[in-house]
């Protein structure tokens, strides 16, 4: 069962997800916050999402997170050669209040 989340001319074109991958999707904020304080910290799991992540999506660890959200999240949290930056205020960009 596939859900379409847009529409082209007809199916053709059309963005669809497959029901596996809800629960990625559904827990795409979670994610990113232990992703973010698994920067920040160096361990993962001890966030208050770690639980419901790995229960409901089966993701357990950073790594397995990190390939759920793809490229453009791991490019902006590790670097290049896939290692993890030394947290600097100066480098990480001010969005406001979250």
């Amino acid at each position: 069962m596939d859900t379409v989340l847009a529409t082209g001319a007809g199916r053709r074109g059309a963005a669809s997800v497959a029901a596996e991958h809800l629960p990625y999707i559904e827990h795409w904020d979670a994610m990113w916050d232990e992703l973010k304080r698994w920067r920040r910290t160096g361990e993962w799991g001890g966030g208050p999402f770690a639980g419901e992540l790995r229960e409901r999506a089966k993701i357990g660890s950073a790594k397995e997170a990190l390939a759920v959200i793809g490229w453009t999240f791991r490019h902006i949290l590790l670097r290049r050669d896939g290692s993890m930056p030394e947290r600097r205020t100066e480098d990480v960009p001010s969005y406001g209040t979250f």
